[in-house]
């Protein structure tokens, strides 16, 4: 009698430890993981620019991200991330006041339209970035 009840005690007691595992929520997962690399960009004003950017992580910020040569400026710019959409808060960058937003469109390619202020005019720019 002592024997069945070892064994069904020793098989509830790794059944309680197994589920004490921790499981993998979508938190665990860091959403600007693919955000960060090097992005071709091709945007649109009068003529047509092409220049790359490097997207990278904030260390302090679980939701921020900084875009190296923004605007193609040589400066960065920082942006927010929530899950595939990208937002762009007035900020100065090189002496331009620069706010938008922007959308992951599946894997590679990022949507913008924002707008460059240069103490003179506002201008609107559509840009495409696609991921190298």
């Amino acid at each position: 009698m002592k024997r069945p009840f070892m064994f069904s005690a020793t098989i509830l007691a790794l059944l309680i430890f197994a589920s004490c595992e921790k499981d993998i929520f979508e938190d665990d997962i860091d959403n600007r993981d693919k955000f960060v690399g090097t992005w071709s960009v091709s945007d649109q004003i009068l003529a047509k620019a092409n220049y790359r950017v490097t997207i990278t992580k904030d260390d302090q910020n679980s939701v921020k991200m900084w875009i190296s040569n923004f605007n193609g400026l040589m400066e960065d710019a920082f942006v927010y991330i929530d899950n595939n959409e990208v937002e762009l808060p007035e900020q100065d960058v090189s002496g331009f006041i620069v706010n938008g937003d922007g959308v992951l469109q599946g894997q590679n390619t990022i949507k913008w339209i924002y707008w460059v202020n240069d103490g003179a005019e506002k201008y609107s720019i559509q840009a495409t970035y696609q991921k190298n």
